[in-house]
């Protein structure tokens, strides 16, 4: 090779610069560019020549002898471009050689390995908490039967007696009946919830029937309990295609959420409204609240933030709620900004797609073709 003509030399050093991964650039101790190779022309383009070269600059001027570095740019449409900068001098620091590496997929690759982790690790903690569940009702619902059972041979047997019974007497074994349906009725909801439900496929849901089963949960003690639920009435019956579960669990998240925020107000309130918008349904949770810091909108969103005390909360309740009504139902979940009030908004479609109606997904199921609905 080295019986090679120069201006060979240079066309074939040209062409293996120009096939690498990595951006190489040539400049002077002012930070101007004086050769790059085409990926280096690229990362330029899309940076831009005055912010690159300040930068460049910026890293030469600065003394001692690092010679590598991690940078952040923003690019076009608000994307960031990262950097890994290494850096040589030659010729008395006259001229300095760059090798520039987008990292860019690389980190955006790992934020997503790790969102999937704590996806994953939320999940089988609920799967957990709800096998647990399960069982504690199944527990439950033994002796239940035998006191219902009791009670209803007792009513029978006091409706055929020839005499009169005790009103205290009678009143007691209706009171011993109605409890126990009741505590029925939450083992039977207790036991829906904790159904993993993420492969069902969506139904159309009364949202009569949606309020019905969340308020029933919302009047049980949690924190923030003694701060009012109102559910508003609305004209007709909507319905929305939902896994029902999912979406009672994302009504429930943000109520809990919002009695937490309001309950040491002089006069908190929580109401939960729903209206038809075209061809969409908008499920609102309100609270007493006065909104949401503009700086804080997008990342309320994101697992694990939160702006509770440590320990008073795990920033996972609206995440949580995004998911279910953004990936597994193709909804949109929002703050709405025009709301004198803290208001978030579940805005989901009231029909099904073909392959989103339960007996589509039989009919799939039955010839192994079950397709994710889009």
């Amino acid at each position: 090779m080295s019986n090679l003509p120069k201006d060979s030399l240079l066309r074939l050093l040209h062409a293996v610069l120009d096939i690498a991964h990595a951006g190489f650039l040539i400049t002077d101790h002012s930070g101007h560019i004086l050769f790059q190779n085409t990926k280096a022309a690229s990362l330029q383009e899309r940076i831009g020549t005055d912010k690159l070269e300040s930068t460049l600059h910026s890293l030469a001027s600065q003394p001692g002898v690092k010679h590598q570095y991690t940078q952040a740019f923003i690019g076009p449409n608000r994307c960031f471009i990262n950097l890994a900068i290494t850096l040589k001098k030659l010729d008395a620091d006259k001229l300095f050689i760059w090798s520039l590496v987008d990292q860019s997929e690389k980190i955006e690759a790992e934020a997503e390995i790790k969102k999937q982790k704590e996806r994953a690790n939320q999940a089988e903690k609920l799967a957990a908490i709800g096998e647990l569940s399960s069982s504690i009702v199944h527990e439950i619902r033994n002796p239940l039967s035998i006191i219902q059972g009791h009670s209803h041979i007792l009513l029978e047997y006091f409706d055929k007696l020839n005499e009169p019974v005790h009103p205290l007497i009678k009143n007691s074994a209706q009171r011993i009946r109605r409890s126990a349906e009741r505590i029925e009725a939450t083992a039977q909801s207790l036991l829906k919830l904790a159904r993993k439900t993420d492969s069902d496929p969506l139904e159309l849901v009364s949202v009569r029937d949606l309020f019905a089963d969340t308020q029933f949960f919302s009047q049980m003690p949690m924190k923030g309990g003694q701060v009012k639920v109102e559910f508003l009435d609305f004209e007709g019956d909507f319905k929305v295609a939902c896994r029902p579960t999912e979406i009672t669990q994302a009504l429930l998240n943000l109520i809990k959420n919002a009695r937490e925020e309001v309950e040491h107000q002089h006069e908190p309130w929580v109401r939960v409204s729903a209206e038809r918008d075209g061809d969409r349904i908008l499920l609102r949770v309100t609270d007493s609240g006065l909104g949401i810091d503009e700086s804080l909108k997008e990342k309320i969103f994101e697992p694990y933030f939160t702006t509770k005390e440590v320990g008073k909360g795990t920033g996972l309740g609206l995440a949580i709620v995004k998911r279910i009504v953004e990936e597994a139902h193709h909804g949109v979940f929002y703050v709405d900004s025009k709301s004198t009030h803290t208001s978030f908004v579940m805005e989901l479609s009231q029909s099904l797609k073909s392959d989103q109606s339960p007996n589509s997904a039989e009919n799939k199921n039955s010839s192994g073709e079950q397709k994710k609905a889009q």
